[in-house]
């Protein structure tokens, strides 16, 4: 969020090119929680999934990428219905990803 508007697509999208931070040899932490250890893994949400070790912390690349205001959910909570802030980020997403579309390109068309 901290790129001039002007380019905050072009950073968004080489960003996406790259494809998300999933350390899959990282030795995740266990928690105990009501009496269980747990562990982060990446499961069905994975495809979305960005992984921080420095901040131990897992996060939605759509809404990271496209901030609307992300809150701390369970992931099912946070995916939500069709009018969620995640889908209508993950929308975003495939439009940014769409350059044929692009406004841009449009124009130089």
């Amino acid at each position: 969020m901290r790129y001039s508007p002007d380019i905050k697509n072009q950073v968004r999208r080489a960003y996406l090119l790259k494809s998300p931070c999933q350390p899959h040899s990282h030795k995740f932490l266990q928690r105990i929680d009501k009496n269980r250890n747990r562990r982060f893994i990446f499961d069905e949400f994975g495809s979305l999934l960005e992984y921080s070790i420095a901040k131990d912390a897992a996060y939605c690349l759509y809404c990271y990428l496209f901030y609307l205001g992300r809150k701390k959910e369970r992931l099912r909570e946070h995916v939500g219905d069709h009018n969620s802030d995640h889908n209508r980020c993950r929308l975003l997403f495939q439009d940014l990803m769409n350059q044929a579309q692009h406004i841009e390109e449009s124009i130089l068309k």
